[in-house]
């Protein structure tokens, strides 16, 4: 018997096309059953059918959309580029019943390895494996001082929530979606990175499996560490582009790594050189009010043109 390896990903319709990459990664990389699941924040129609065809090649895998509506979410904090879409995970359970065990990603992950090895982690009782944050990260002043505003305890190590593995039999054990819905609300003030850190309260002290750091890599660390982009691929198994920039917004370290993908899926296309002149007039002589969106319109474009011509 097959066995199949159930991956979550929550998507609205401005991240569609870089779940697909992300999709496309894993099953570039294994030769198991994969169920993805997408917890889907009003993604169009046509959209979801061309998500559909960019994974048609590979013949392992299943494709299914589980609608959320927002607003049952409604007064949830938001952050930055957090948005009410982060939560959505914490329904997993409720939604698949017939799930005993997931994995759970971020659209901007790259994987780089057989997922099957993530999936293969023992819990050892936990209700989630996570990867803790880089010493950097949690040494930075500003940090701390959240921490502190959390109440957490100083013997926690902070864990970030866009890679785990979900014991989901013991989530609905211990109603974890009942318990995070309150600490979330109780600590609305005080919560900056939505349901990161409501998971990393629920889980205090260190009440989680710690995954590998090759399992979990920012792109920002990486980028500290690292003088050439192509150590990347022999020493990080997943890759992920967290922070404000995005491989497909602008040049970033790492990037090719996302276009060696994003090009096979076939929703990247490569701009042609007379679009790319049509939008920079676009955006050099649009009005003021909306030249910020031109601006940023033609850099996506120039991203993506310069990513096929490496």
């Amino acid at each position: 018997m097959v066995e199949h390896i159930p991956v979550f990903y929550a998507s609205n319709e401005n991240y569609a096309r870089a779940c697909v990459v992300s999709m496309f990664s894993i099953l570039s990389n294994t030769n198991h059953h994969i169920d993805f699941y997408v917890l889907d924040n009003r993604i169009r129609r046509s959209t979801k059918r061309k998500m559909r065809n960019a994974l048609k090649r590979f013949n392992n895998h299943t494709l299914t959309f589980i609608p959320i509506d927002e607003k049952q979410l409604h007064g949830m904090p938001t952050y930055l580029w957090f948005t009410l879409t982060a939560y959505f995970r914490y329904y997993i359970p409720e939604l698949c019943p017939n799930v005993n065990k997931c994995i759970y990603l971020d659209v901007d992950t790259i994987i780089n390895y057989d997922i099957y090895d993530l999936w293969n982690v023992d819990l050892d009782g936990h209700i989630l494996a996570a990867v803790p944050a880089e010493q950097g990260y949690l040494q930075d002043s500003n940090f701390q001082k959240h921490f502190q505003d959390m109440g957490l305890s100083n013997e926690h190590v902070y864990f970030g929530s866009g890679i785990m593995l979900f014991d989901v039999d013991l989530w609905r054990k211990r109603q974890s979606l009942s318990s995070l819905l309150k600490i979330t609300r109780y600590h609305h003030d005080v919560i900056k990175y939505a349901d990161q850190d409501a998971l990393n309260i629920l889980c205090s002290p260190n009440k989680y499996k710690p995954l590998d750091t090759l399992w979990g890599r920012d792109i920002r660390t990486l980028a500290k560490e690292m003088s050439e982009d192509k150590s990347i691929e022999t020493t990080c198994k997943l890759v992920h582009f967290d922070g404000p920039i995005k491989p497909w917004h602008k040049k970033c370290f790492g990037g090719w790594l996302f276009w060696k993908y994003a090009k096979q899926t076939g929703l990247y296309p490569r701009p042609s050189l007379l679009k790319m002149r049509y939008l920079y007039l676009k955006y050099k002589f649009s009005k003021l009010r909306t030249r910020k969106y031109k601006k940023y319109n033609y850099i996506c474009n120039k991203t993506q043109f310069r990513a096929y011509c490496e």
